[in-house]
């Protein structure tokens, strides 16, 4: 149980029902760092009781369906909202985890990864799925987009456009161990919620000519 009375303007609960993670990305820390996947804790051993929202740090919650389904159980039980802080691996999404995600509350939008272009399928797949579900995407999903350096610009803006024309917004996830030259940077500056879906890339480019740097 974290101690809530460090930090009082927290109003929501805070911790790990599980960790590690059964990927292993090769630009993420987490198998080094927390090592294989498993159950920690339940939430209720970190529950405040004059708390109505739970976050939930776990880096890969959906590596045990039935885990997820047990937890989020208790969660709508107990009338909680709830933020999956670490995003959803959408690969593993099935109708019935969308489902769940439909019923549940959220304070955060849900999140999940696009990292690469070779999960499109996967990722277009659970889009879908969560469409069918009854879930607005437009207003309560968002997606990483991760770009390791500036060779990945092609790759990344392919990834951009897929997301765009599914109506979901991308979040740009930029590797904080390298310097990104202007065309990255203008990327980001693109998936802006007030611009993403109003402005075509090419014309935002344009307007960005001999401004990027």
């Amino acid at each position: 149980m974290p101690d809530y009375s460090l930090y009082p303007e927290c109003d929501y609960d805070l911790g790990f029902t599980t960790r590690g993670c059964v990927r292993n990305c090769y630009f993420c820390v987490v198998p080094k760092k927390e090592g294989k996947f498993r159950i920690v804790q339940h939430p209720r051993e970190f529950h405040n009781p004059d708390h109505k929202k739970v976050m939930l740090l776990d880096n890969n919650v959906l590596a045990d369906k039935q885990w997820f389904m047990e937890i989020t159980d208790w969660f709508i039980e107990n009338n909680l909202k709830v933020s999956f802080n670490q995003g959803l691996d959408v690969r593993l999404m099935d109708k019935e985890i969308t489902d769940r995600l439909h019923k549940l509350k959220m304070f955060e939008p849900w999140r999940i990864a696009f990292d690469t272009i070779g999960v499109k399928d996967a990722v277009v797949r659970g889009i879908n799925l969560m469409k069918e579900s009854g879930i607005n995407v437009r207003s309560k999903l968002m997606c990483y987009v991760y770009v390791h350096d500036d060779t990945q610009f092609d790759n990344a803006l392919e990834r951009c456009k897929i997301l765009k024309e599914n109506g979901v917004l991308a979040y740009i996830q930029l590797n904080r161990d390298h310097q990104f030259g202007g065309l990255v940077k203008t990327l980001r500056r693109w998936t802006q919620p007030a611009l993403f879906f109003k402005v075509e890339w090419e014309d935002y480019l344009k307007s960005r000519q001999g401004k990027m740097y």
